[in-house]
């Protein structure tokens, strides 16, 4: 078999030198070893070995790792919390309180939810990341073909997107900044 990082995630793996097919067979060997099955923790104790040759994925030093596990919880709680808002008589919706968006130096913040629904070229931003997820959704599922009317439609959405969008556009959209995330 083959194996490759996905868009999202070679980036991390290349940077710390361990190649997609070097952990492809670890994991080959690993679900041989438990009937198939195969957990994150498993993944962890096979590479906690100085030689193992998917150690260097992981951060083994605890003082880093720990700050880092504080940020990964920092932007779970971001992305969890919701507003409530009345919708009608005791009609309650909840919303995103914070929206993610990536500025053009690749730097992701959250903002507020209102700040970016008032601005044409945020929300712009925010769809186009919105769409790029669909993108990476549908490469995942491809294969099942339940599922094939979700990826027309995304598909025809796109094609809409494009046809309304206007030649300079796209260079202004991108000159808009969004506040670099600490």
């Amino acid at each position: 078999m083959d194996y490759r990082w996905d868009k999202e995630s070679w980036q991390v793996a290349y940077k710390r030198g361990v190649d997609a097919n070097t952990f492809g067979r670890v994991v080959e060997g690993l679900r041989k070893q438990h009937g198939n099955e195969i957990s994150p923790v498993a993944i962890v104790d096979e590479a906690r070995p100085d030689d193992s040759p998917i150690h260097p994925l992981f951060e083994w030093d605890d003082t880093e790792a720990a700050e880092a596990w504080r940020v990964h919880q920092a932007r779970n709680a971001l992305n969890s919390i919701r507003i409530v808002v009345l919708a009608g008589s005791d009609d309650e919706k909840e919303v995103y309180a914070n929206i993610s968006i990536q500025d053009d130096a690749g730097h992701r913040s959250y903002l507020p939810a209102t700040a970016v629904a008032a601005s044409p070229e945020l929300m712009e931003k925010a769809v186009d990341e919105a769409m790029s997820y669909l993108r990476s959704w549908e490469a995942r599922w491809r294969n099942l073909q339940e599922l094939g009317p979700i990826f027309e439609a995304v598909r025809e959405m796109e094609k809409q997107r494009r046809a309304r969008r206007k030649p300079g556009k796209r260079m202004a959209r991108q000159a808009v900044g969004t506040p670099k995330s600490s």
